[in-house]
C-alpha cells in the first residue's frame, strides 16, 4: 500500500505514484507549470509529509519552503524563504534538502548558507 512522493525537479512539479509501480503518477503541486504563483513550483529538490499528509517542498530556485495540500488540489503556502538568495534570518540560499522534527518544525538544508536551520 501508499504512494511515493516525488520531486519532479526538471518538469517543475511533485508527483504522487503508487508504490507497486503500476498505474500513472498524479502531479500534487506544480500543476500550472514554472512560476511564482501558489500551484507553481520552480526546481523543487526535496520532498517530506506533513504529519496531516501536506507536501513541504524545498524549492531550490527560488530559494523558498512551501507547503502543499496533501489533496494534491488548492494553493501552496510559503513558509520559510521567499525573500530571495541570501544569509538573512528569512532568507535561504539553494535549499536541498527538508525533512520533518518530532515536534513538526520543519528542517531546511541550506546548501549555499553552509547550515540547517
Amino acid at each position: 500500500g501508499g504512494d511515493i512522493i516525488v520531486s519532479d525537479h526538471n518538469n517543475h512539479r511533485v508527483q504522487r505514484c503508487p508504490a507497486a509501480g503500476r498505474g500513472d503518477c498524479t502531479t500534487v503541486a506544480g500543476s500550472q507549470g514554472q512560476g511564482w504563483g501558489p500551484q507553481q513550483l520552480n526546481g523543487p529538490y526535496a520532498v517530506a509529509l506533513a504529519p496531516d499528509g501536506d507536501i513541504i517542498v524545498a524549492e531550490r530556485n527560488y530559494h523558498r519552503i512551501q507547503r502543499c495540500p496533501a489533496a494534491g488540489s488548492g494553493d501552496c503556502t510559503t513558509v520559510a524563504g521567499g525573500q530571495g538568495a541570501g544569509s538573512g534570518a528569512q532568507q535561504l540560499n539553494y535549499p536541498i534538502g527538508v525533512a520533518l522534527a518530532p515536534d513538526g518544525a520543519i528542517l531546511v538544508a541550506d546548501r549555499y548558507n553552509h547550515r540547517v536551520q
